[in-house]
């Protein structure tokens, strides 16, 4: 959270944007605690407000307050590709199998391809044996997009920077199923 603080200071304070909207994701094992991760990102911009001793911090946090956004994505970024076709295109893949079409938020895949089934069985198996009793890889939106795209584009790997972006550009909001 530190990071990201620092990198919404720069942006502020910095580079002097008129808006900076901050995008986390929430992550499977953090589902149901998006309060904590937003008491994280707000105690690591005390502490660099206190750290860097800013005389005027109130000052400083009021123009964090009216320039910034922070937003956390559930379960990931990724999950919300599959609510927009166009957006889901630009990662290379055409179509998938989600158990919550209505809600991308909600995000699980009943895909029955052989492969798929196999990788998710063999995560269960490794994460149990590790005592991980909270994972379900088929809610795992961005492993599900990597296998999709493997599976259309055989050697292919997902690039969150490149097919990310250019997904997230494309992106239309509006239509994203969100119940």
């Amino acid at each position: 959270m530190k990071k990201l603080a620092l990198a919404m200071f720069d942006e502020v304070f910095k580079t002097k944007a008129d808006f900076v909207i901050v995008i986390d994701d929430v992550e499977l094992h953090n589902l149901d605690q998006e309060a904590i991760i937003a008491e994280h990102l707000r105690k690591a911009i005390e502490l660099i407000i206190n750290k860097k001793g800013y005389d005027q911090a109130q000052c400083y946090r009021t123009i964090l307050r009216e320039k910034c956004s922070f937003h956390l994505l559930k379960p990931m970024i990724e999950s919300y590709f599959f609510g927009d076709i166009a957006a889901l295109q630009e990662t290379g893949v055409s179509a998938s199998r989600l158990v919550h079409a209505t809600d991308v938020e909600l995000f699980e895949t009943n895909d029955p391809d052989p492969n798929w089934v196999k990788e998710c069985s063999d995560e269960h198996i490794k994460k149990v044996s590790n005592n991980i009793n909270w994972w379900q890889y088929e809610k795992h939106p961005k492993h599900y997009l990597e296998h999709l795209i493997e599976r259309s584009h055989p050697g292919m790997i997902y690039n969150e920077t490149e097919q990310g972006k250019k997904a997230l550009e494309k992106i239309a909001w509006n239509n994203v199923p969100k119940i």
